[in-house]
């Protein structure tokens, strides 16, 4: 705190105190006069009162004068020095009332003096104590007369009486730097509390900044990601196309299938993390929109444990399904990918024994379980493998025990539907992971159509649209495999061109984002204008966004998100192509 804003802060303290004071000293004042008119000449007396009305106006016109520059006079210290000269003249006027009544042959006048000239002293510490000199002026202006007149007398009682009135005297100087000292350490503990909370503030101002900056960096992020997943799943969608066919064409050469099931477990392990990265994306980007409904539990418990019982026998690991007959509300598509990554987990962590999904039934909800007799997991890390890329038994990042991210996942979904996820774990026993979800009245029994047995593929005419070249030549690959014959195009226009030829075409799969902003949807309703029929037709994408999926569903058209594995590929054409023939 500079010097300057201390004396700023004191003129402040002596601008406030003034009408106070003045409007004591005038009031003593006025009751001394009452009290004196009745005992001594009204001519001095009524001078007396008259200069003290004088100066009390006086110090009236300062200190407004003073509060209306005292927050930002470069000066303060001269405007207190004016204080300090008022308040002489107020001092010498008391000095002067006196030399009038100090007579002690007048008990009652002499009582009078000496009780008003101690009342008004002591008053002046209060109001003038902010700064010292207009205090000790004050002070010395109006006990130096009776100190004057003790001496005067020349006997005892004028002795004691000097004595006694030089103690008062010093005693007020000091109570006087007292009340300064204190003020002053006031100011000062003030303004270090006041910068302390400007500091404060500056530094959360500058915290929420930062977290502000680093929360657009990772939503930028995560939504770059999840615009970009079209390109990202591009090459990942071409390289599982070209594996499924040339699976086709090693098969008589074992050294050749062997090396094929490296690329391919290689293929795979790359879409499991893209597929994880991407998730993890559109959780953050706030890109998924959970579409709820009331389905049979079992349905996605059977379809996860079938899926992963080969993988559990390979390892020696016995995985059984505990039966249910529950209903719950929930997105099914969501919440098959929470259960097929704790169950998976479980495989893929138990060496020797036996994963049990069950469920346990409540009233209103009901909690999906998934036991394993695995390694288990201390208490202290139940936390922490909900953390990406989190493996607590995976320090070497052995890819064949996974990526980190299928725990991730789990609590995000579960966070975006509502679904509490809980683990119970003992080290050297296993674990259980829990979801809980909200029970429903099973639907009405309806009647669901039977899956038509896949016709063969030979001889079916699929159209190729997809402007990638790389994709649009690993589909042919693949689907020529299959006996197909393919017709290749990269926009609707080229379609249109590519099928003048063509006797027939009895499927088109096109990749939704085509060059010039065309998409897929377009250009199979041009190649379907042209023929004059409704040709069955799948759309692929690479994006997962939630726009892009209602867009689609808009058209009619069934989706497929890259990258599509042969085998779904497969089905898909050939329920095409029973579509079509139908």
């Amino acid at each position: 705190m500079t010097a300057r804003t201390t004396h700023r802060e004191q003129l402040q303290v002596l601008c406030d105190q003034t009408s106070v004071a003045v409007v004591a000293t005038l009031a003593l004042g006025g009751l001394v006069t009452a009290f004196l008119a009745v005992q001594v000449e009204h001519g001095p007396l009524a001078a007396w009162y008259g200069g003290l009305v004088v100066v009390a106006l006086l110090r009236l016109v300062l200190g407004r004068a003073a509060r209306r520059v005292a927050a930002t006079t470069p000066e303060p210290l001269r405007w207190m020095w004016r204080f300090a000269a008022l308040s002489v003249l107020t001092g010498a006027v008391w000095g002067w009332h006196a030399v009038l009544y100090l007579r002690p042959d007048e008990p009652l006048v002499f009582g009078m003096c000496i009780v008003a000239i101690a009342g008004i002293c002591s008053a002046a510490i209060g109001s003038l104590s902010a700064f010292l000199p207009a205090c000790w002026v004050f002070l010395a202006a109006c006990l130096v007369p009776v100190l004057a007149l003790s001496l005067a007398r020349g006997d005892l009682r004028g002795v004691v009486m000097f004595v006694m009135v030089l103690v008062f005297l010093g005693a007020n100087f000091a109570f006087a730097r007292v009340a300064n000292r204190t003020l002053v350490e006031s100011f000062r503990l003030r303004a270090a509390k006041d910068q302390l909370v400007a500091d404060l503030l500056h530094e959360k101002e500058r915290a929420l900044a930062a977290q502000h900056r680093a929360e657009l960096a990772v939503l930028a992020k995560s939504r770059f990601l999840a615009a970009a997943s079209h390109d990202l799943r591009q090459p990942a969608h071409a390289l599982g196309l070209y594996v499924g066919a040339l699976r086709q064409r090693v098969s008589a050469d074992p050294a050749l299938v062997q090396l094929t099931e490296r690329i391919d477990a290689s293929t795979h392990a790359l879409e499991e993390l893209l597929d994880g990265i991407l998730d993890i994306s559109r959780l953050d980007a706030d890109a998924l929109r959970p579409e709820v409904a009331a389905f049979p539990l079992e349905a996605i418990l059977r379809r996860v444990v079938d899926e992963l019982a080969d993988t559990a026998a390979e390892k020696g690991v016995e995985l059984r399904l505990a039966p249910t007959t529950m209903w719950v509300r929930s997105d099914a598509r969501l919440l098959e990918r929470m259960l097929r990554n704790l169950v998976g987990n479980a495989v893929r962590y138990t060496d020797r024994g036996k994963v049990l999904v069950g469920v346990r039934a409540g009233s209103t909800a009901a909690r999906v379980c998934v036991w394993d007799q695995g390694c288990g997991i201390a208490s202290v890390h139940h936390e922490e493998i909900f953390e990406e890329f989190r493996q607590l038994h995976n320090p070497e990042r052995d890819r064949a025990r996974g990526l980190g991210l299928g725990l991730a996942i789990v609590r995000r979904i579960g966070n975006l539907l509502g679904h509490a996820v809980a683990v119970r774990s003992t080290v050297g026993r296993g674990s259980c992971f829990s979801i809980e979800l909200p029970v429903c009245e099973p639907a009405p029994a309806s009647a669901m159509p039977r899956a038509a047995a896949a016709p063969d593929l030979a001889g079916v005419t699929v159209l190729v649209i997809d402007d990638e070249g790389l994709a649009r030549e690993a589909l042919a690959a693949l689907v020529s495999g299959w006996g197909c014959h393919t017709v290749l195009a990269g926009s609707g226009a080229e379609a249109v061109r590519a099928i003048a030829g063509e006797s027939r075409i009895d499927a088109i799969v096109a990749d939704w984002r085509l060059r010039d902003e065309e998409t897929g949807c377009a250009a199979v309703s041009a190649v379907r204008a042209a023929l004059g029929a409704q040709v069955p037709a799948l759309v692929v994408t690479g994006d997962t966004t939630e726009e892009r999926i209602r867009e689609v569903q808009a058209s009619g058209l069934p989706l497929a998100h890259k990258p599509v594995p042969p085998a779904e590929l497969r089905a898909l054409l050939a329920a095409l192509v029973a579509r079509g023939a139908g």
